[in-house]
């Protein structure tokens, strides 16, 4: 198993901020995955990673969460990064075999 981020580091670059978030506040922001969904990047997937937030929002709760990215997190983005907002990620589509 792996500790697999749902904002990816590369989405905070040049951003030391954001990226110390990342790094420091994990809990919110990361889900086990097995070895070969995060080697493969299948867990990068638009679908995985919107169904990995909704566990996240099980587990925290909807509002804490929309929280956390909109407000916590989305104050430090250097530019508005409206792709990363609780409502943006949770509408991805969750099946990716269309």
């Amino acid at each position: 198993m792996h500790l697999h981020h749902l904002i990816n580091y590369s989405k905070a670059r040049g951003n030391k901020e954001v990226r110390a978030i990342l790094k420091d506040n994990y809990h919110e922001i990361t889900s086990w995955v097995c070895a070969n969904a995060n080697g493969d990047r299948t867990a990068d997937e638009t679908g995985a990673q919107s169904w990995l937030l909704e566990k996240k929002v099980a587990e925290f709760g909807y509002s804490y969460m929309r929280y956390y990215l909109n407000e916590y997190i989305g104050q430090h983005w250097k530019i508005p990064r409206p792709e990363l907002t609780l409502e943006a990620l949770l509408a991805a589509p969750t099946d990716s075999a269309d």
